[in-house]
C-alpha cells in the first residue's frame, strides 16, 4: 500500500479503518462500546438480529439489543406481536439479547441474565420445576436468580417485570 492514494469518500467505512490498521477484533471492539455508529450510505451490513434479539420498543444497550453488559436494559415487549404472543402462556420463554424472560409456573413474568454465572453456558427455563438449567454443566438458578445447584455459586442478574396497557406489553428494565 505505499503511496497509495485513499479516497474515504468512495471508501466502506470497514474498509477505510483497516487501512489504518485497525483489525477486526479492535473494529468490533469499537462497535461494541458505541463509539462507531452507521453514518453510510447502505454500503455496510446491518448487525443480525437473529433468534429473537429484536426487544420490541424501547432502548436496550446498543443497536437494540437487550445486552446488558453493554449498557442498561429497558425495553418494551408487545405481547399482541406474533413474535413475543407466545410469552402470554404460562411456561413458555424467550431470550433476547443478554436477557432471558419466561412467564413463569408462579404466573408471573420473570427476566434474568440468560447466562450462567459459573462459566457462562446457555441458560433454559424449564416450566416443570419451575427453574433455569445451565445446558453446559446442569446448574440450577431459582427463578428469582438464586443457585439452585451448583457448580455455580454466584446468583444471576435480575431485572424487573411489569405488565402494563391490560397485560398487552411486558416493560423489562434494571
Amino acid at each position: 500500500m505505499e503511496n497509495e492514494v485513499i479516497n474515504p469518500d468512495k471508501m466502506k467505512r470497514g474498509d477505510f479503518l483497516r487501512t489504518l490498521g485497525l483489525s477486526t477484533s479492535a473494529l468490533m471492539a469499537f462497535y461494541c462500546m458505541g463509539t462507531l455508529t452507521s453514518c453510510s450510505n447502505g454500503d455496510d451490513p446491518a448487525p443480525s438480529n437473529n433468534n429473537n434479539n429484536n426487544p420490541g420498543t424501547g432502548t436496550v444497550g446498543f443497536a437494540g439489543n437487550a445486552e446488558a453488559s453493554k449498557g442498561k436494559v429497558d425495553f418494551t415487549l408487545d405481547l399482541t406481536s406474533s413474535t413475543y404472543s407466545t410469552l402470554k402462556t404460562q411456561g413458555n420463554y424467550t431470550k433476547i439479547g443478554d436477557v432471558l424472560i419466561a412467564n413463569a409456573k408462579s404466573g408471573r413474568y420473570i427476566a434474568v441474565a440468560k447466562t450462567c454465572t459459573h462459566e457462562g453456558g446457555g441458560l433454559d427455563y424449564r416450566s416443570n420445576s419451575d427453574d433455569l438449567l445451565c445446558n453446559n454443566h446442569g446448574g440450577q438458578f431459582n427463578t428469582d436468580g438464586s443457585v439452585k445447584l451448583a457448580p455455580p455459586t454466584n446468583a444471576l442478574k435480575v431485572y424487573k417485570t411489569e405488565l402494563t396497557n391490560n397485560n398487552n406489553t411486558l416493560r423489562i428494565t434494571e
